[in-house]
């Protein structure tokens, strides 16, 4: 561990990634990002409202796991910057529920800032696509393409001047002038009421052209892709998201790219994910300097894979 490792070399950094940390009475509690996303918050404001029949959901992909990793890489480069200047290593104690807590972002402020101060608390709950402070700032459904399968539009009106737009688009510009819905607050003030009337004005067109339009106009908008949309998206592709490689186990390989762009030293494409075990032997003798005979009797003991 960290104990002994340090007294060996003072300038180490050591990260450690549990569920719930080295303190507390969960530090020994196994740990998982499903359990987690319950635990820190998450699945409390996601999904449908219990009054419109939904559950708690859990995020597509393990969120809290990536973030944690995350988290990580800065702590490290900051210890590493440390040690840098003076020597001092340290070891740095990264949970999955800290991570997802501090993740709670401006839900976790609006409560702590004020909802817990009113009487009753308001306590942030689950909304589905809905924003708790921005209307209209979710998904709608619109005309469908085909009669297999429904279609959606994320509509993301982030001010005034962007809902007056819309409004414009919809044909609906009467909607901009009613004190009603005219600014944010009265719009998330009356919002069952500007939703009930926005939602049939969607189904009157299609995916394609409310995107269309809405984008020509300036409003903040979406569609909701599946994943075979998303590698074919024209600003996907132009963003290089997509990289194919020429593995041993499959020369058309696809993976995604690093989202990292650097001017000055941008991320290299060295060489594709290596299979199993394939840099044993590299390591165990350039790097740690194993003779032959020695990584021949590991192999003989099983050691090795």
């Amino acid at each position: 561990g960290y104990a002994n490792l340090s007294q060996q070399r003072s300038s180490l950094v050591y990260c450690s990634i549990t569920g719930y940390g080295q303190t507390g009475p969960a530090k020994n509690k196994p740990g998982y990002d499903y359990a987690v996303q319950g635990q820190g918050g998450l699945m409390g404001v996601t999904g449908l409202a219990a009054q419109q029949g939904g559950e708690p959901v859990k995020v597509g992909v393990a969120v809290t796991d990536i973030m944690t990793g995350l988290y990580a890489s800065t702590a490290i480069l900051a210890a590493v910057y440390h040690a840098m200047r003076t020597g001092q290593g340290q070891y740095i104690d990264l949970a999955l529920l800290d991570v997802q807590v501090a993740a709670l972002a401006n839900v976790g402020s609006n409560y702590l800032v004020h909802g817990q101060y009113q009487n009753p608390p308001q306590i942030p709950q689950r909304m589905g696509n809905a924003h708790p402070n921005i209307v209209p700032y979710q998904t709608f459904a619109v005309a469908p393409s085909n009669e297999a399968e429904n279609d959606f539009v994320i509509l993301a009106v982030g001010n005034d001047s962007q809902f007056a737009a819309f409004c414009q688009v919809a044909g609906q510009p009467q909607w901009a002038s009613d004190p009603r819905f005219s600014t944010n607050a009265q719009r998330v003030a009356n919002r069952e009421l500007l939703v009930a009337q926005i939602a049939p004005c969607m189904l009157q067109r299609s995916k394609a052209q409310w995107l269309a339009q809405l984008e020509n106009a300036g409003v903040p908008c979406a569609p909701i892709n599946r994943l075979d949309e998303v590698f074919a998206d024209a600003q996907v592709q132009a963003r290089e998201l997509l990289q194919h490689w020429n593995h041993p186990l499959n020369p058309e390989l696809a993976l995604t790219a690093s989202p990292i762009r650097l001017s000055a030293t941008p991320v290299q494409k060295l060489r594709p994910p290596p299979l199993l075990g394939e840099h044993t032997s590299e390591i165990l003798q350039d790097w740690l300097a194993l003779t032959p005979e020695q990584l021949q009797t590991l192999k003989t003991q099983g050691a090795l894979g």
